[in-house]
């Protein structure tokens, strides 16, 4: 019976131990350019005013994706972003590289997905941004 009862202790010990460092392996790194990512594109949809794509593109784009896919498709990415998630609140985020992440979204498109990475010369601003999923 002893035996037993040390082998209960051991199971609840090596499983609370699992659990303690299984919900801290979940918690995204609020310095990672990852997570202020999501939170900058968190902020844009919220944002209502009507020049909150222009101050997003001047604030948060990085000049090389600007000058890349030119800067007025770049303003029609965003202004298509901002037009279908505005007040959306993420169903959930996954690192997809070192500055990269998805960004997942119930729409009424259905299931959509926004992926971005961050520059490597100014991890502040973005490199580049791209959708997918919807019907």
């Amino acid at each position: 019976m002893h035996r037993f009862n040390r082998s209960i202790i051991a199971l609840v010990a090596l499983v609370g131990t699992t659990a303690a460092l299984s919900a801290s392996a979940q918690q995204p790194d609020p310095d990672s350019p990852r997570y202020k990512g999501v939170l900058a594109l968190q902020e844009f949809f919220a944002d209502k005013s009507e020049d909150a794509v222009q101050t997003f593109f001047d604030e948060k784009i990085a000049a090389s994706y600007g000058e890349e896919a030119g800067a007025e498709a770049v303003l029609e990415i965003l202004r298509g972003l901002h037009d279908e998630f505005a007040g959306l609140e993420p169903r959930g985020a996954r690192p997809v590289g070192a500055l990269s992440a998805t960004i997942t979204f119930d729409t009424d498109m259905g299931s959509r997905a926004i992926t971005f990475e961050m520059s490597g010369d100014d991890t502040s601003r973005f490199a580049s941004i791209t959708t997918s999923g919807g019907s």
